[in-house]
């Protein structure tokens, strides 16, 4: 399953090429300035879509994936609000399917997530279209894509074309803990 580009930015031009040939430096290695590649000043955009079975260990597969992700783009004061909502978007894609589903990590603007969720059912949960009615006191389900809702910065779903199928949900966190959690009573 290849998500859109869109989903995550829009494409980038690409650098004018040299038709230069770079000097050479015997064995060491032409410096990036002399074969006319830009120098990166910025931290470039990423993006890691993680395809999973449909099995029971799958959530905790991808939230140790999102951990590792997290740590190695010096993101884990994300942590806590990033795994609350891909395990929300993931349990939901586990239970709700019978196909496999996807993970897809991404940089949204600085210092900030988004999680999206692929998985083969093409219907949009009706808590993401409009604010849902509370779960019943005792029910015990009803309550993963709410804590979304009242976690997320940002969050939304995609419906994919017939070519692709399924639908993808998606929630953006950012650098200040911004569940609240007074909006889930």
């Amino acid at each position: 399953m290849r998500l859109p580009l869109s989903y995550c930015q829009a494409p980038r031009p690409e650098a004018p090429r040299s038709t230069e040939r770079p000097r050479s430096l015997g064995n060491r290695p032409t410096p990036l300035r002399d074969r006319g590649l830009p120098l990166a000043t910025v931290s470039p955009s990423w993006a890691y879509t993680l395809q999973l079975p449909h099995d029971p260990r799958a959530p905790g597969v991808a939230r140790a994936t999102l951990r590792t992700v997290l740590a190695a783009h010096d993101l884990t004061q994300l942590s806590p609000t990033a795994e609350l909502l891909a395990s929300e978007l993931l349990t939901n894609a586990h239970l709700h399917t019978r196909g496999p589903y996807a993970l897809r990590l991404c940089a949204a603007d600085s210092g900030r997530l988004r999680i999206g969720v692929w998985d083969s059912d093409p219907t949009v949960p009706p808590v993401f279209d409009a604010v849902p009615a509370p779960a019943e006191p005792d029910a015990e389900h009803g309550r993963g894509l709410h804590l979304v809702r009242a976690c997320a910065d940002a969050w939304g779903a995609y419906t994919l074309s017939a070519a692709r199928g399924g639908k993808l949900l998606w929630a953006e966190c950012g650098s200040e803990p911004d569940c609240q959690w007074g909006s889930l009573r």
